[in-house]
């Protein structure tokens, strides 16, 4: 059970780290177009 609840953090933070990249992607696309 520890085993698991240790991979268990370890799966959110990659997905966390996955969303944030995501978004910021999309945040500088949708930044760069405005701006020019």
């Amino acid at each position: 059970v520890e085993g698991d609840h240790s991979c268990l953090p370890i799966v959110t933070v990659e997905a966390t780290f996955d969303v944030s990249l995501r978004d910021r992607t999309v945040l500088t696309s949708e930044s760069v177009p405005s701006e020019a």
